[in-house]
């Protein structure tokens, strides 16, 4: 009777011993848990912080580029019309901030092989734009 009680005393000491380690890890868990939050909430402030800094820096290059654009169009005014010479009106900040924010503007394809081989062809006159036929299949007509 006596080595009965000392076995279930043994066995429940170790489930409140296995509780008592789960509880911690638990907590220690939560705490973990708790910091990965902190952490991303002090990466989004900084995330926000670096992109409205970029948005300002590319205001900034738009405003900048629009102001060499027009003194280019009024040095290429002058020189061709000379002092006081009329031409077009110079280009304005819009042009070019739409210029730089169209997507169509860098993702023009480019025909694979030398350029020298499309003018030389032919074909980009005739088809305006449209790619060219495919190659022959190797095997001839037919496969």
């Amino acid at each position: 009777l006596d080595a009965r009680e000392r076995d279930h005393k043994l066995k429940t000491d170790q489930a409140e011993s296995r509780a008592k380690l789960r509880d911690e890890r638990v907590d220690d868990l939560e705490q973990q848990l708790s910091s990965l939050y902190t952490a991303f909430e002090i990466f989004q402030k900084e995330r926000s912080g670096e992109t409205a800094e970029a948005e300002g820096l590319r205001e900034s290059l738009n405003k900048a580029d629009a102001r060499v654009a027009q003194q280019l169009h009024r040095e290429e005014t002058t020189r061709k019309f000379g002092p006081g010479g009329v031409g077009p009106p110079p280009p304005g900040p819009q042009h070019l901030v739409a210029a730089r924010r169209s997507p169509s503007r860098r993702s023009i394809p480019h025909p694979p092989g030398p350029p020298s081989s499309v003018a030389s062809s032919g074909s980009a006159s005739s088809h305006h734009g449209s790619p060219p036929p495919p190659p022959p299949s190797p095997g001839g007509v037919g496969e």
